[in-house]
């Protein structure tokens, strides 16, 4: 037997995912008739991007960079909302994934 949700209009929030690390990138693109090219690949550490673009340009004398950020990212109701539902009962706050109210309990008991 399948489970049928039915989503009623609300607002949306979009949060970074605290689960997940962050990835930091850097590409060169000096050169006046086309970019350099030379990528450092994608990273968990930022501080290892800056050594690669300060090596680089150690190396080769380039000067600009273009930085790449990527995050992951979790859709669901605004948080104010997931907390009220919790405290309250609702049963479509405890529909919500476990990541989502993981960190509830601890303002669960305070707010009482």
């Amino acid at each position: 037997m399948s489970v049928r949700k039915r989503y009623r209009f609300a607002d949306w929030t979009t949060l970074q995912d605290a689960t997940a690390s962050p990835e930091y990138a850097a590409r060169c693109v000096t050169g006046d008739d086309s970019d350099c090219g030379a990528t450092s690949g994608w990273s968990n550490a930022r501080g290892s991007v800056q050594s690669w673009m300060e090596t680089h340009v150690q190396q080769t004398g380039h000067l600009r960079f273009q930085r790449l950020f990527a995050d992951y990212a979790v859709v669901g109701p605004p948080p104010g909302s997931i907390v009220a539902g919790y405290i309250a009962g609702d049963a479509h706050a405890r529909e919500m994934p476990e990541h989502a109210c993981a960190s509830l309990e601890p303002a669960r008991t305070h707010l009482l």
